[in-house]
C-alpha cells in the first residue's frame, strides 16, 4: 500500500525529470535500502524498510514504462509491454527460487546483501544505457514542455475513458492478488498440498501460462491497432471475459487437477489483459503524462489487490476462501460492463481529443 499510494507522486516524477535518470536513481536507492534490511534487528525496522522500499521503487514502473512507451508507435506498445512484462514473471519465479536458495545455504541477511549489491551496480549501468536508448529529442525537450506532467493526477479522472479503465483495473487486480495471496494457501487447505509443493504448483499453474498470454495478448493488439483504434480494450474484454469465470471455477473445482486447470486458464487470460492494461490507458492520455497516468493505474491496482488479499484473510475462516474467491470473481460483470461502456461510448472521443492535443 505504500508502494500504490506514492506511485502518482512516482509517476509525476517520472513525467518532470529525465527518464533514464529517475529509473537509475531509483534502482540503486531500492538497492541500497535492500541491503540495509539486512542488518535489521528488529521487526520494526524491517517494517519501516519495506515501507521505504515501497517508496523508493514506486518511481520506477511509471518512469520505465513511460520511457518504453516514448520509444514505441501505437502499433508497437503493446508488445513491448508484454515482453517487459514477461521479465517481472521471471524476476517472481527467480526470485521465489533464490530467496529459498540463499536463506538454506547462508542466511537470510545474505538474500538481501546480495541482490542489493547486484541492483546498486545493475543501477550504475541502467541510466547511461537508457539515455544512449531514447530519441535524442526526447533527451533535448525542454523543461517546459514537461511541466504538465507534474498537474494533479486526479485531472486524468476527467477522461471518461480513463476512468472507466482504472475501474476495471481495480476489479481485475482485486481477482489478481486473491490468486497471488491466496492460490498457494487454497492448495495446502482444500487438497492437502504440503507448504512447498502448494506454493510451486500455485506459481507454476498461474505464471506460465500467464507469459504465454502476455506475448499473444501483445502481438494480437498491436497486429489489430492499425485496423481499428479500440483494438485493445476488446483484448481486455476477452482477458476479463476469461479470468472472472476461470476464478470462480478455480474456487469450486472438485479435485487439485481440475483446479490446475482452471489457474492455468487464469493464468493465460491475465496475461491478454495485463499485456493492454496500461497501453490502453495511455491511448487516452497526452505522452506528457504518460508517467503519471501509470502511476495512478498502479495506486489504483495496487490499493485493490491489497484490500482483497487483506478481506479474504479476514473473512475466509466465517465464509470459507470458495465463497470468497467466487465473490470476487463476480464483480468481473461489473468490469466487463465498463469496458463495453469504453468501447462503444467514450474511447473514440477521448482518442481523438489526445490526438489533437499532441498534433
Amino acid at each position: 500500500w505504500v508502494y500504490s499510494f506514492g506511485s502518482p507522486l512516482g509517476g509525476m516524477v517520472g513525467d518532470r525529470f529525465p527518464f533514464a535518470s529517475v529509473a537509475q536513481w531509483s534502482v540503486i536507492i531500492w538497492s541500497l535500502t535492500s541491503v540495509a534490511t539486512g542488518f535489521a534487528t528488529t521487526p520494526e525496522i524491517v517494517l519501516s524498510l519495506r515501507a521505504l522500499l515501497g517508496i523508493t521503487q514506486c518511481v520506477f514502473v511509471p518512469a520505465a514504462l513511460a520511457a518504453i512507451a516514448s520509444v514505441h508507435s501505437e502499433t508497437t506498445r503493446s508488445k513491448a509491454f508484454a515482453i517487459w512484462g514477461t521479465a517481472q514473471l521471471g524476476g517472481v519465479v527467480m526470485g521465489g527460487w533464490y530467496g529459498g536458495f540463499v536463506a538454506e545455504r547462508l542466511d537470510w541477511r545474505w538474500v538481501f546483501w546480495l541482490v542489493g549489491a547486484f541492483g546498486v551496480a545493475h543501477g550504475f549501468i541502467l541510466g547511461p544505457v537508457i539515455r544512449r536508448l531514447l530519441p535524442s529529442e526526447r533527451a533535448e525537450s525542454s523543461q517546459s514542455a514537461r511541466v504538465s506532467g507534474s498537474a494533479n493526477p486526479l485531472n486524468l479522472f476527467r477522461t471518461p475513458t480513463f476512468c472507466l479503465f482504472a475501474l476495471a483495473f481495480f476489479i481485475f487486480c482485486a481477482m489478481l492478488w486473491v490468486i497471488y495471496a491466496w492460490l498457494p494457501t487454497f492448495f495446502v487447505e482444500k487438497f492437502g498440498y504440503s507448504l512447498t509443493s502448494g506454493g510451486l504448483t500455485a506459481t507454476l499453474c498461474v505464471q506460465v501460462p500467464t507469459a504465454l498470454g502476455l506475448l499473444a495478448g501483445g502481438f494480437v493488439a498491436d497486429k489489430l491497432i492499425g485496423r481499428f483504434k479500440e483494438a485493445r480494450i476488446w483484448i481486455l474484454i476477452l482477458g476479463m471475459l476469461g479470468t472472472a469465470p476461470c476464478l470462480y471455477l478455480l474456487a469450486n473445482a472438485p479435485t487439485a487437477g481440475a483446479t490446475q486447470i482452471a489457474a492455468a486458464a487464469f493464468g493465460l487470460f491475465k496475461g491478454f489483459y495485463v499485456s493492454n492494461a496500461m497501453a490502453s490507458a495511455l491511448d487516452v492520455v497526452h505522452r506528457s503524462r504518460h508517467a503519471t497516468a501509470i502511476g495512478v493505474m498502479n495506486m489504483v491496482g495496487g490499493f485493490s489487490g491489497g484490500l482483497s488479499a487483506y478481506m479474504i484473510g479476514r473473512l475466509k475462516n466465517d465464509y470459507g476462501m470458495e465463497s470468497m474467491m467466487s465473490w470476487v470473481g463476480a464483480t468481473g460483470v461489473v468490469a466487463l460492463v465498463a469496458l463495453f461502456v469504453a468501447v462503444l461510448s467514450s474511447f473514440r472521443v477521448d482518442y481523438r481529443r489526445t490526438e489533437e492535443a499532441v498534433s
